[in-house]
């Protein structure tokens, strides 16, 4: 198990990912993607996840700029997108409590947050100089706050566009994570989709909302199409100044691609699939059935009746999972130097 822990690659937090971002989507194509969401017959929900930068600067300029970027985003969502999940990533310790509770209370404002939604917080590990004692003493301290939910991220695992992760060896990192899965049951989350973990009967949020990302870095999906916001401080505060939604770079999906995404969320989450799906659809060949049945044999799914399904030990290992429907291991078209369906994504943004 170590070995196929330590052949992940670092990915985005989204996934599937796409095959390429083009630097040419921006402000326009955002906008186009958001009223595509709000047009669906039935909307889906809205994840807000908010990214503060291990140095944003000045805390109070940045929450200035936050504000802000909530300020131009809000109007374009339909009042009618209930907001289920507020979530926390980066280092929000640095705003301090008074600078966190003015970016939420302007959510609350110009969203319409539900009553129930859910106020989640990410847990990163697996960088040096981490270690399992300062992970645990990390979990306690954010237990203690009573968030709905935790996300657990192995950081090696993230792409970043900044400065180089050192990571500790694979099989630390995957110690760490089945530890703190154990220890997480123990203070009352139960593991409930991929990265995530929720407090007792808080309830699930859906799998499937749309996330709309505020802050430098961060990443939005929804209406068909994904973007990620300026990565740099003063790129992404430039923007704002200009009143243009700070997006570096983005793709609308095929309609394949969406297809895939919508079968793969819903697997990793802990639904099955059943083998004719999956070769139709996920894969080219066989190949990524053969690589599932392999892990059956670890006990992190089951194959059976024509259908797979992640077991419950899977579900929080599920990069291991994704890793079998990824096309550059099934050696897909992409893979072999086939081009990016360009044309697709300009006719989904002039449609």
């Amino acid at each position: 198990m170590a070995e196929r822990y330590a052949s992940l690659v670092p990915q985005c937090l989204t996934y599937p990912e796409v095959p390429e971002l083009f630097d040419s989507f921006g402000d326009r194509d955002y906008r186009y993607h958001i009223e595509r969401g709000n047009a669906e017959l039935i909307p889906r929900p809205i994840s807000i996840s908010l990214h503060v930068p291990e140095d944003p600067g000045n805390n109070e300029h940045y929450t200035e700029q936050l504000l802000r970027e909530i300020e131009l985003v809000a109007p374009l969502v339909d009042r009618d997108r209930d907001v289920v999940r507020v979530r926390w990533t980066g280092t929000p310790g640095r705003l301090g409590a008074q600078l966190s509770e003015r970016v939420l209370d302007s959510i609350a404002r110009h969203f319409h947050v539900t009553a129930g939604a859910e106020v989640s917080c990410r847990v990163t590990f697996g960088l040096v100089p981490h270690s399992w004692e300062s992970l645990r003493a990390t979990l306690h301290s954010a237990c203690d706050a009573h968030p709905d939910s935790i996300d657990l991220v192995d950081g090696a695992l993230l792409r970043t566009s900044g400065t180089p992760v050192q990571a500790l060896d694979a099989a630390v990192r995957l110690s760490m994570l089945e530890r703190a899965a154990s220890l997480l049951a123990d203070l009352g989350y139960a593991h409930a989709c991929k990265d995530r973990f929720v407090l007792g009967d808080s309830g699930d949020a859906p799998c499937d909302a749309d996330q709309v990302g505020l802050g430098t870095g961060s990443i939005s999906c929804t209406g068909g199409g994904v973007c990620h916001n300026f990565a740099d401080v003063r790129e992404w505060q430039s923007a704002l100044d200009r009143q243009r939604l700070p997006v570096a770079r983005g793709r609308s999906l095929t309609r394949l691609e969406h297809r895939r995404a919508e079968l793969l969320r819903a697997f990793l989450c802990g639904a099955g699939i059943d083998v004719t799906t999956t070769k139709q659809t996920l894969c080219d060949d066989d190949s990524c059935l053969e690589k599932l049945r392999h892990l059956e044999n670890c006990g992190l799914v089951s194959v059976d009746a024509g259908r797979v399904c992640a077991s419950s030990r899977g579900r929080y290992l599920w990069r291991i999972l994704a890793q079998c429907f990824d096309p550059d291991s099934n050696h897909s078209a992409h893979a072999e130097g086939g081009a990016p369906d360009v044309e697709g994504h300009q006719r989904g943004i002039r449609t």
